[in-house]
């Protein structure tokens, strides 16, 4: 991995099958990720400086129970880096945050953990779209991370990295802050690492997983 850069290239996930035959898929867009200009206190407050300049991609589409319509509320994605740590941000809008579900539980308690609003992000270092680095915080910082195969079919929260997170409940929302020490990943020589990231709304808001980004 470059030090200088962290890239990721977006994939917009496919347009439903019932769209019209004249719509097209829109082309990967591609990001690169600058460096923190600042330090980060991973708090659940986003008021630094870095967030004002950190790279932003927004979560436009509904997966479940839509079939990538149009997201029912908001949501953006932060990152940026330094010689140490990733760096990721959520600002989760929400027009009745009063309805928020989060509560203090243990670490990977995961039955219970789905049941509150979150966010996940997975990580696939190698860039081979068949194995990840899972990561999930819910609105009051608590954890659950896991090694995650799509192709396999399993989830092992046996896994247990060493990262910080914090998360706070808002007047408009939720906010979360995730540092990731780049020691407990481990990554291919590229500089292209597949990047996808949720957000899950359980309620009202049904399950969304929004966009893939490589």
């Amino acid at each position: 991995m470059r030090k200088n850069c962290f890239c990721l290239f977006m994939i917009l996930l496919a347009l439903n099958l019932a769209a019209p035959a004249a719509e097209q898929v829109p082309p990967p867009a591609h990001f690169t990720i600058t460096p923190a200009v600042s330090k980060i206190k991973v708090d659940g407050i986003l008021d630094e400086d870095v967030w004002q300049k950190a790279t932003m991609m927004k979560l436009p589409f509904e997966q479940l129970p839509g079939d990538n319509t149009p997201a029912p509320v908001e949501t953006e994605c932060l990152l940026t880096f330094d010689r140490a740590h990733l760096y990721i941000a959520f600002r989760c809008l929400d027009p009745e945050p009063g309805k928020i579900r989060a509560h203090l539980m243990d670490r990977d308690a995961i039955d219970t953990f789905i049941q509150d609003d979150h966010i996940s992000v997975i990580i696939d270092a190698f860039n081979d779209e068949r194995r990840g680095f899972q990561f999930r915080v819910n609105p009051l910082g608590v954890q659950a991370d896991a090694n995650f195969s799509e192709l396999e079919g399993y989830e092992d929260f046996s896994w247990d990295a060493i990262w910080a997170s914090a998360g706070k409940i808002t007047d408009w929302g939720y906010a979360v802050e995730m540092a990731i020490p780049f020691n407990q990943l481990r990554f291919a020589r590229t500089d292209r690492t597949f990047f996808s990231k949720d957000r899950i709304c359980p309620g009202a808001l049904a399950r969304s997983r929004i966009i893939k980004a490589r």
